[in-house]
């Protein structure tokens, strides 16, 4: 499976928002993101999410076949959180035209609790997502390892 890492940036002559790719590795290990542990397994293999210093925000974006067309790194804040725009989020999400979308956070604890601003973010991407036609699949919270997530699993994943 290919993994595409992509970021949005201004085009300098119009100033239109526009979709760059980051960097794009080969990932053999899984054919489908199919399952929450397998999500975690592949962000913490290539993006190293369970040994980072400071919270981060990953978007996984899917078609309606499950299919990833790309990642995001939505945010990326300090040792006790990072700020998640509703906005922001939906912006990268309409770019890549998908379908679905998961979310997947660390906390730099190891420990998988989820805050009140955990469960306020998670609702109001349900929410937004439900009006645009892009499904919440599931919103993710990255322990010390593979093993140690929280999967809120928002809905059935294909």
């Amino acid at each position: 499976m290919r993994i595409n890492t992509y970021k949005t940036m201004l085009e300098p002559d119009t100033r239109k928002l526009c979709v760059v790719k980051e960097k794009s590795c080969n990932y053999s290990k899984e054919s489908r993101l199919d399952k929450p542990e397998k999500v975690i397994r592949m962000l913490n293999e290539v993006y190293h999410l369970n040994l980072q210093s400071e919270e981060y925000l990953y978007m996984l974006c899917f078609d309606n076949k499950m299919k990833i067309l790309g990642i995001f790194e939505v945010s990326h804040g300090s040792i006790r959180n990072s700020y998640a725009g509703t906005r922001e989020i939906f912006i990268k999400a309409l770019l890549t035209n998908c379908s679905n979308i998961i979310l997947v956070h660390n906390h730099v604890s190891g420990e998988t609790e989820p805050s009140r601003a955990d469960y306020k973010v998670c609702e109001e991407v349900k929410e937004a997502g439900a009006l645009l036609g892009i499904t919440l699949m599931d919103f993710m919270i990255i322990g010390k390892n593979d093993f140690d997530y929280l999967s809120f699993k928002c809905e059935e994943l294909m």
